[in-house]
């Protein structure tokens, strides 16, 4: 069958290519693991990336701006989905006919072999390192056999699934899957997603009609007890639990607090001329490597250039290899590589920071002098002069920032404040933020002027920042002095001047609303507690829960109909609020100014702060994945932060007292009253404010 849908745009955003064409149908049950892991090797082969063959060939006829397939599991019956991505409704024809020939002419042909068993490393990979939390990726595995009266451990076994399918691939067990899964399919639906500039206003259009209709239908009687009843709820909801409710919850107290915590402990070695951080690993076989290049002296202007950079490594050819082999080398040999920026704070001095370049990689330890050569050719030798291939990123990277500032914009809200009051913040801000975006609409508008002054530049700045003497590296699970002999090997030393300090500020004004097409908004506000005598410590830790759990949820979530919000000092003493998918945001703002006054009346009250305190205390416990302990340990290095440090705040929060909040609420008044605002929503809510407009359409 085939439907369409409508889904909300700007009222002056453009509708050109932004609908979508999607096909899913039902493939396998619950029990059919074996064909999960299948059908997933099998999307990622055929659409995993720009150079796969379906998807390639979806882009390169301009069909669509990105294309992908994937496997909905975790449900009882599995289904497959495959979508074009901004495409207009005039292509929906050609998109199904390439879609079904092209997969015709490539299962006939006979999917390629090598990309099949680059796809199943990288699955098999995934399965063994999972995200955190691993507990509850388990527990959710466990009850997706359990749910259907299945063994809760049928899914803890993958290691049998990927060695039977890699002996398969060898078969033409994949090319039949591919007929079964979609060429002879006869259950595939169809639909079309269509952006509209009214249909927001439809929308509720309906909806007041229908409560028309329904109200109508009401008698006096059935009104008043409709009203009366709202009225009783609001005056629960504005109520709290009287303290014999309240005695009833089975509480820790302070003395049920564990012993204090043991961190990673890492080793700083100076080897090969290079700084190498070695973390202990609890597990066998899977290394974690980092390379951190210090690019403090790059430009702030630079900053935007150079995350669009990043997206591009990996994914365009180098001198050696095509973009197909690449990519192929690196599902094969790594299981995870990313190029990302990292701005380390100094928070002695928020002012500067340091800024770097940051290669991320978990490997198998076999694969470890490979993909550190490998590594080496996409950092050093990526070729960017690539205009085509790289268009497509540009598309496929503006879009999935779109769709971010529409569904999670509160964290775009968060950077864009808190660039106002340290380095590292207007450094995220800068090259990760609205302002990115900002770039990314200018750069893509006068593409063709600006693509061969970002050509010369990457090429400029590849030469320059990819040195050994600018590395640091981290590494667990892999012999450090065996590991720097090879970076070292790959990565030959140039200027070792020190690059020192990087500064960067905000560039923009300090109360800002940003259009989104969304029927709902987003309040951030951030504030510098620093010139009234704030210091980060484990008491505002204390704060930052109390604030959020018992002030901020009752004002903006029960009361004002928001999904979230928070509250927030970060070790740089700067402190930030957020409402997430908020109907009422100006009165959100209005809140976050009353939060001193709240803290104060409740350190006046409040007899008894253990539940905060013990709430608050697990976040600082490293029950983290290792690979996420390694990471705290290297910006603990970085920032010359410490185990110490960090147990001496846990002390702190322990032994809050209510006249450190007392103290804490007059330094927070002073605070909020200079604040920097970020108003996401759509345009009919900030049109009429005093505020500056971003139109990031």
């Amino acid at each position: 069958g085939k439907a369409d849908h409508y889904y909300e745009i700007g009222a002056n955003e453009d509708a050109t290519d932004k609908c979508r064409f999607t096909l899913a149908g039902i493939v396998c049950s619950w029990k059919d693991i074996e064909k999960q892991y299948a059908i997933k090797i099998l999307c990622d082969a055929l659409a995993g990336s720009n150079e796969s063959p379906l998807k390639k060939t979806i882009l390169d006829r301009e069909l669509a701006q990105d294309f992908d397939m994937y496997l909905q599991t975790g449900i009882a019956q599995s289904w497959i989905g495959i979508e074009a991505q901004n495409t207009s409704e005039e292509k929906f024809g050609d998109i199904r006919e390439t879609i079904f020939s092209s997969l015709a002419d490539i299962a006939e042909k006979g999917i390629n072999k090598a990309d099949l068993l680059a796809s199943l490393n990288q699955q098999y990979f995934r399965v063994l390192d999972p995200n955190e939390p691993r507990g509850v990726i388990l527990a959710i595995g466990a009850m997706q056999a359990w749910l259907y009266g299945g063994d809760p451990a049928l899914y803890f076994t993958p290691a049998k699934h990927f060695e039977a399918l890699k002996e398969k691939i060898d078969t033409d067990y994949f090319e039949k899957l591919l007929h079964e899964t979609l060429l002879n399919n006869e259950a595939l639906v169809e639909l079309h997603s269509l952006p509209s500039r009214s249909y927001g206003e439809e929308r509720d259009a309906r909806e007041a009609e229908r409560l028309e209709n329904e109200s109508k239908l009401w008698s006096e009687e059935e009104k008043d007890t409709l009203m009366r009843k709202e009225s009783e709820l609001e005056a629960w909801q504005l109520s709290t639990d009287s303290a014999e409710a309240l005695a009833t919850i089975p509480c820790l107290t302070l003395a049920d607090l564990a012993q204090e915590p043991e961190y990673l402990k890492t080793s700083r070695l100076e080897l090969e001329g290079l700084t190498v951080l070695s973390h202990p690993s609890p597990s066998e076989g899977i290394v974690y490597l980092k390379l951190y290049f210090d690019i403090s002296d790059t430009g702030q202007e630079d900053l935007p250039p150079l995350n669009f950079m990043t997206e591009l490594m990996g994914n365009l050819a180098t001198n050696k290899r095509d973009a197909e082999e690449i990519q192929r080398e690196v599902k094969t040999h790594i299981g995870n590589l990313d190029f990302s920026i990292s701005p380390v704070p100094d928070y002695k001095n928020p002012d500067r920071c340091k800024l770097f370049f940051v290669v991320s990689c978990s490997v198998l330890k076999d694969e470890v002098p490979y993909a550190v050569d490998l590594i080496r050719e996409i950092v050093q030798e990526t070729v960017f002069d690539d205009a085509d291939r790289a268009y497509s990123y540009l598309l496929q990277i503006r879009e999935t920032l779109r769709q971010a500032t529409n569904s999670s914009a509160h964290s775009f809200g968060v950077m864009r404040v808190k660039g106002h009051y340290s380095a590292a913040a207007a450094a995220a801000e800068a090259s990760s933020g609205f302002s990115f975006i900002l770039w990314l609409k200018e750069f893509i508008a006068l593409v063709d002027e600006n693509w061969g002054r970002f050509v010369d530049w990457a090429d400029n700045y590849q030469e320059k920042m990819f040195g050994r003497e600018r590395l640091t590296v981290s590494v667990s699970g892999y012999s450090a002095e065996a590991l720097s002999t090879a970076v070292a090997a790959a990565f030959p030393a140039g200027d070792s001047r020190d690059r020192g300090y990087a500064k960067y500020s905000a560039d923009y004004p300090a109360h800002e609303a940003v259009v989104i097409p969304s029927a709902v908004s987003y309040a951030c506000m951030a504030c510098d507690t620093r010139p009234f005598g704030g210091e980060y410590s484990g008491q505002w830790l204390a704060v930052n829960r109390i604030i959020s759990l018992e002030y901020l949820w009752n004002k903006i979530r029960v009361q004002g109909g928001a999904y979230g919000c928070g509250f927030s000092v970060d070790r740089a003493a700067n402190g930030f609020f957020y409402s997430y998918r908020d109907p009422q945001p100006w009165n959100s703002l209005a809140t976050y100014t009353k939060s001193a006054t709240f803290l104060r009346e409740f350190a006046e009250s409040e007899s008894n702060l253990d539940r905060f305190i013990i709430g608050t205390v697990s976040g600082l416990d490293p029950h983290l994945s290792h690979k996420r302990q390694v990471d705290t340990a290297d910006l603990w290095y970085f920032t010359d932060y410490s185990a110490e440090k960090t147990l001496a705040t846990r002390r702190e929060l322990i032994e809050t007292k209510n006249s450190d909040l007392l103290d804490l609420s007059e330094i927070l008044a002073r605070a909020v009253e200079d604040n920097a605002t970020c108003i996401v929503g759509p345009s009919d809510l900030v049109k009429d404010k005093d505020l500056t407009m971003i139109d990031i359409s």
